[in-house]
């Protein structure tokens, strides 16, 4: 298994020089969804990572999927993400999902032959779940939505949407509920592609949905254990985030250390100079402890699947994956920063890889819960554990 999970990895960083590193500088200039890479990625055989061996996959590991995003990231911030849009619309079939559901869904994840999005952010609701507006009526022997969605990762590729809505606006979490909408449904309209600051490579997308008629299994949770299945996919998201955040990091790294050793003042490479050689000691610092508060917990979570699965409200790993990627967002921004002071204007200058990592670092703190949300989780967790009150 051991010998299999390295090959693996050793594979990702073959894929990573040779399909998304060379094609990530064009993805920022001008964003398009990256058939070619996807493609590589899918033939390696990276989306089953994620997906039980009982339905196609290799094996429910965390763990895998982490050190693929890591590696990944490393060549291209916005391309790996797409992965993680199907993995975290796998993981609520998979805990959730009827037989039938699981058994036509999970196998074409695994496959590459499907991909999937779960679209929960609304312009007026992103980490407040309770303030989703988009609307679930029951219709006859199936069901009605109406809303839109904001922000939507790989809306533009997907075949299977998952729709985080409500039943009853007014009830807050208790009214929400997860619809499955198929691509193709009458009524479903994917927007043109969100222009953003940074993170290019992955392309976001609004959704509409007007009148959308699904039938009756297309419900896949509603109240308490809707809300389940969304505390425990975020659970699972924030580690894979954190992971790619590490990966933009190590780029970021990497470019410094050889710049330091090209670039000459007065006479000297500037990696003889001590504030230059300060830089580099703490972003290599700053990496090596978010891969400690990273890695380790998927594989923790990996072990514990069952019982991770089965809680109702916030887990024992919730803190903790809160805590990973909070650390993680804000660093992966710190270590651009200082890569970016390294480079000096060559590193200011558009066009430059540093430059285009110190972009694609900001949106780490927004997407899968903002740093300040986390801090909240964080807090609210210790003072449970003191207290023994929410």
């Amino acid at each position: 298994m051991a010998d299999a999970r390295t090959d693996l990895i050793d594979q990702a960083a073959r894929i990573g020089r040779a399909e998304l590193g060379p094609r990530a500088a064009e993805l920022d200039r001008a964003p398009r969804y990256p058939h070619e890479s996807v493609r590589a990625m899918q033939q390696a055989g990276f989306p089953a990572v994620l997906i039980p061996a009982e339905y196609g996959g290799t094996g429910m590991s965390l763990a895998v999927a982490c050190r693929l995003l890591d590696e990944l990231a490393q060549w291209c911030s916005g391309t790996p993400l797409i992965l993680t849009s199907t993995w975290t619309t796998a993981f609520p079939l998979l805990l959730g999902g009827s037989a039938d559901i699981r058994r036509k869904w999970l196998p074409a994840f695994a496959a590459g032959t499907a991909q999937g999005c779960f679209a929960v952010t609304e312009q007026g609701a992103g980490n407040d779940v309770g303030g989703i507006q988009t609307r679930v009526q029951p219709d006859g022997g199936g069901w009605v939505i109406n809303g839109e969605k904001w922000f939507a990762g790989n809306a533009e590729a997907a075949d299977l949407f998952l729709i985080a809505a409500s039943m009853d606006p007014g009830a807050g979490p208790a009214g929400t509920c997860i619809m499955l909408v198929e691509r193709g449904t009458p009524g479903l309209e994917i927007g043109e592609k969100i222009e953003k600051m940074g993170l290019r490579g992955a392309i976001h997308s609004p959704i509409k949905l007007q009148d959308v008629r699904v039938p009756a299994d297309a419900l896949l949770a509603q109240s308490k254990d809707a809300f389940r299945l969304l505390m425990r996919t975020l659970d699972l998201a924030r580690p894979l985030t954190s992971a790619a955040c590490l990966g933009i990091a190590r780029a970021a790294l990497s470019d410094s250390l050889r710049y330091a050793g090209e670039r000459s003042t007065f006479g000297r490479p500037i990696a003889d100079r001590q504030q230059v050689q300060r830089l580099i000691a703490e972003m290599a610092i700053d990496i090596e402890a978010g891969s400690q508060l990273t890695h380790p917990l998927a594989g923790e979570i990996d072990a514990s699947f069952a019982e991770f699965s089965a809680v109702d409200g916030p887990s024992r790993f919730t803190a903790r994956a809160s805590m990973a990627k909070l650390f993680t967002s804000r660093m992966v921004a710190r270590v651009a920063t200082r890569a970016v002071q390294i480079h000096g204007a060559t590193g200011y200058v558009t066009g430059s890889r540093v430059e285009r990592l110190y972009r694609d670092a900001r949106g780490a703190e927004l997407y899968e819960g903002t740093s300040e949300i986390h801090e909240l989780l964080i807090g609210r967790d210790l003072l449970r554990s003191a207290h023994g009150a929410g």
